[in-house]
């Protein structure tokens, strides 16, 4: 009887799990389910920068997790918020309460057991439910790994960039700002993708009025791209050629949706459960003015053709183990995206201004690297540096260099380079990746002086 007992409830859980999975993979292939009785931007921002309010400043743990529920409530990006109010219910020691979070995050479609692994979330493990979890999270990444190897199943999804000109084209011929701000809400957000709502929630921290105050003071700029816009797109007939390349390196390969959005220069590229997520308004031609633009931005820009870099470089990221918190960790998971990337498509065109500064300044970089391995803050590295870094001409994102010449390091010294590269996505040591490279046997021999 116990054995039979045993089998019906595997059997259970097996159908809950399939049942969840396949509601998911249904709900993967909308590219525009917005219920505006359910999603409210304005709310789910507000709860989610209360959570964060209550936890900085006012030290109420409990009140923070209560937000970022809320906040999930109106639509914010489930992994985000759920993530945070799962690590804050694990340091108050709720278990149950944690647990109970961590389904909802698998019941929004979350599949990477590797991420629910990382150390912050190991007293998880510790639950008696955690069996079940892994499960569910593990039968959402069959399903939709299933539903994905496939790359013509991928869809490039580019609907936001019309509405975003709509919505911009109606907010000139208002004078108020308030309904300047509606349009843009009705017309451009409401009726956007899941991959807008998800690109504004994890990119656009500053919330709509970020949005609008932004592309209403920069007008000279965003009518300067709307041409740069469309050769972007027109340029992406060569994707087909890249998913196939990418199916001969990587090992089951899925191909999840791609979705072009136009934002406020918070960000070029990142991704979510639903996809790769693209801001073109980084994209400019020879006659887009950047008089208006904040010097910060004036690196990320860049002309159509290093679009596809950007989009695999962020398709790359949807295999990746992208949980390490550390210096080392983020690196590598950042620089071996470019790696495979260059793998990919080739050199990227044009070169980032980080390779240019990190190829004529190397041993330097690197030696105020390696004292700051094991740091979780990862500023003057990742995004953007700091004003005493940057009048010293050090530019955003070094990481990425420094993580692509390990990466390439490590790479060049396996013997079996689809495992390499497998490991360079599964990323498990850093250390180990570090060593393995000679990264550091390579800086140390050369032979201009450091500093």
């Amino acid at each position: 009887m116990k054995l039979i007992f045993k089998i019906l409830k595997y059997k259970f859980y097996w159908l809950v799990g399939l049942l969840l999975c396949l509601n998911y993979s249904c709900n993967f292939n909308k590219t525009n389910d917005f219920d505006k009785d359910k999603f409210d931007f304005d709310k789910a921002f507000n709860n989610y920068a209360k959570a964060q309010q209550f936890l900085e400043e006012k030290k109420d743990t409990l009140k923070a997790i209560d937000h970022y529920i809320k906040a999930t409530n109106y639509g914010y990006e489930p992994r985000q918020a759920y993530s945070n109010a799962i690590v804050q219910s694990l340091n108050l020691n709720k278990l149950d309460t944690a647990m109970t979070l961590a389904f909802k995050m698998a019941e929004n479609g979350f599949r990477d057991i590797r991420a629910i692994d990382a150390e912050y979330f190991s007293k998880l493990k510790t639950h008696p439910k955690w069996k079940d979890l892994k499960f569910s999270i593990e039968s959402n990444a069959k399903i939709f790994n299933k539903s994905r190897q496939d790359y013509k199943n991928a869809k490039i999804v580019t609907s936001d960039i019309q509405r975003f000109w709509n919505a911009y084209d109606l907010a000139s011929k208002e004078v108020e700002y308030s309904s300047k701000r509606a349009i843009y809400i009705s017309e451009y957000f409401e009726k956007g993708t899941i991959g807008l709502r998800d690109f504004t929630f994890i990119k656009m921290r500053g919330g709509i009025d970020q949005f609008v105050e932004f592309v209403e003071s920069n007008r000279q700029y965003y009518n300067g791209i709307r041409q740069a816009n469309l050769k972007a797109l027109q340029g992406l007939s060569k994707i087909e050629t890249y998913f196939k390349k990418i199916n001969s390196i990587i090992t089951n390969a899925t191909f999840p949706n791609c979705y072009f959005v136009i934002g406020c220069h918070t960000s070029f590229g990142t991704v979510s459960l639903n996809g790769s997520l693209i801001g073109l308004e980084n994209i400019i031609d020879e006659n887009t003015p950047l008089e208006t633009l904040p010097n910060q931005r004036l690196d990320v820009v860049a002309p159509a053709d290093f679009l596809p870099f950007v989009l695999i470089h962020e398709l790359i990221h949807t295999y990746q183990n992208t949980s390490h918190e550390t210096l080392l960790g983020a690196t590598i998971v950042e620089g071996s995206a470019d790696f495979i990337t260059e793998l990919v498509v080739g050199e990227p065109n044009p070169i980032p201004k980080y390779r240019i500064y990190g190829e004529a300044n190397e041993k330097r970089i690197f030696k105020e690297f390696i004292d700051n391995l094991e740091n979780t803050n990862h500023t003057n590295w990742i995004a953007d540096s700091d004003n005493n870094k940057k009048e010293q001409g050090w530019p955003d994102n070094l990481s990425y260099f420094i993580g692509y010449k390990i990466s390439k390091g490590f790479y060049e010294n396996s013997k079996d380079k689809k495992k390499a590269i497998q490991e360079l996505l599964d990323i498990k040591n850093p250390m180990d990746i570090l060593k393995k490279s000679k990264y550091q046997e390579y800086i140390n021999k050369i032979n201009y002086p450091c500093g």
